[in-house]
């Protein structure tokens, strides 16, 4: 297997969290092979990562402090019904400095957040939560590299223990 593209990364918390947020950089889209002149510009931004968003959201500030024009926009369905949202095409980075091009995602209120990280990013690797010794960690890597399975793990454990010896 090749391991030169793959990205991962790990979050530990102290305590359970019940909401998982990591850093990630926001540009707008571009390709940094074919791109000519001066890149844009990149921000800093937190991101909660969801995995009961189909797509990925930005803010307002984010959209305003890296100037992006609405490239296309979407009928979304939330809490407080359906709204009609511009979608802008971004490129994000994740703290494993892996990336995902030409993202569209779409203007939303968030909270005390900036970036909604969706399934369209999430579904791109894979993500793990475990919840051991009062503290929580997060992983995540792109591309994905193979399948976690906890019953099949389960499995193969019960079955290379001894039998216990009969009384």
């Amino acid at each position: 297997m090749n391991t030169d593209r793959i990205a991962p990364f790990t979050e530990n918390y102290n305590k359970i969290e019940d909401v998982i947020k990591t850093e990630c950089s926001v540009c707008e889209a571009y390709n940094p092979d074919i791109s000519k002149g001066v890149p844009p510009t990149i921000n800093t931004y937190i991101g909660l990562w969801d995995t009961g968003a189909t797509g990925s959201v930005i803010t307002k500030k984010v959209i305003d402090e890296l100037n992006l024009k609405p490239t296309g926009g979407v009928y979304v369905r939330n809490t407080s019904g359906v709204r009609f949202e511009s979608t802008y095409k971004i490129n994000i980075l994740l703290p494993s400095n892996a990336g995902v091009s030409f993202l569209d995602a779409t203007e939303g209120l968030l909270g005390d957040f900036d970036v909604l990280i969706g399934m369209d990013i999430i579904s791109k690797g894979d993500f793990a939560i475990s919840n051991s010794n009062g503290k929580t960690i997060f992983t995540f890597q792109i591309p994905s590299t193979h399948k976690t399975d906890f019953v099949q793990e389960l499995t193969s454990l019960v079955s290379l223990t001894p039998p216990k010896d009969k009384e």
